[in-house]
């Protein structure tokens, strides 16, 4: 992610005018990519005069990385795709 694929990114939504632009993440939303991601992301949507917000799918924020029961984790994932396909 670093340096930023800025001249890719913004390649693909031009050819995609109506995409909504969502980050999907399987970390915590304060241990993955989100945080450096979105503020960029962002930009390119105010550079390319688009106002749609960029969302998030993914688990919430923890204070662990990992929940520690299987159960959970697997209904955590599970939710984060059917948010991220919808």
């Amino acid at each position: 992610m670093c340096p930023f694929p800025f001249k890719e990114i913004i390649r693909e939504l031009v050819k995609y005018k109506n995409a909504h632009l969502e980050w999907v993440q399987e970390e915590p939303k304060n241990a993955g990519g989100w945080t450096y991601a979105e503020p960029r992301l962002r930009n390119i949507r105010a550079f390319l005069n688009q106002d749609d917000e960029v969302t998030y799918s993914g688990r919430p924020i923890m204070a662990a990385a990992a929940v520690g029961y299987t159960k959970t984790h697997n209904e955590q994932l599970e939710a984060l795709l059917v948010s991220a396909m919808k």
